[in-house]
């Protein structure tokens, strides 16, 4: 009789290539846009992976980890800036990528506005870079730290509003209350016209 080696609980059989941490956090973000954070427990994952709770535990450590690792994973590269145009059409380009990246996943804003410990770098660089615009354009020195919050109030306002409407009218995901991307960057641009 053939004996067969068993594995430890909750870890992935040597060879079993489907379960990594980009397919749970690929699985969790589903999970969330669907239903927002209450949805994503390790169990509904490992359901919704065919494996145990402890093997998505694994590979995402804990709840709050696997949080972080999620955000950082769908603003990844948000804090990028282009090599190219001008000073204006780079940073609008970062702000137009992370209000796009925000508007398709209204939940994932929800949960990092209601616990900033999950903010990614990516998202600290993107402050980074509008502050360096600042620190490149006319604006007084005493008074860029105050345009800068003007302007990340605005797109965390807007991205705010944007989530809480797609939450309760899901049949339209992305607008904030009638509005769109192409209303934020309008408002963008006409911010960063004052900025010069």
């Amino acid at each position: 009789m053939a004996t067969t080696k068993k594995r430890s609980a909750g870890r992935p059989a040597k060879g079993d290539t489907h379960l990594n941490t980009d397919a749970v956090l690929d699985a969790a973000l589903v999970l969330l846009d669907g239903g927002g954070d209450a949805a994503v427990t390790f169990r509904a994952l490992a359901r919704a992976l065919g494996v145990t709770p402890m093997a998505v535990s694994h590979h995402v450590g804990s709840r709050d980890e696997m949080f972080v690792a999620l955000v950082a994973k769908v603003y990844a590269g948000v804090g990028d800036v282009p090599t190219s145009g001008t000073a204006d059409e780079r940073v609008r380009s970062m702000l137009e990528q992370y209000m796009e990246r925000a508007c398709a996943h209204p939940n994932l804003v929800q949960c990092v506005f209601a616990d900033p410990s999950l903010m990614s770098g990516e998202l600290t660089r993107l402050t980074d870079a509008i502050r360096e615009y600042l620190a490149a354009s006319e604006v007084p020195e005493q008074h860029r730290e105050t345009v800068l919050g003007v302007v990340v109030d605005y797109t965390h306002g807007f991205a705010s509003s944007s989530a809480a409407y797609a939450v309760r009218e899901p049949r339209d995901p992305g607008a904030a209350r009638g509005q769109t991307i192409d209303d934020y960057l309008r408002g963008l641009d006409w911010l960063l016209g004052r900025v010069e």
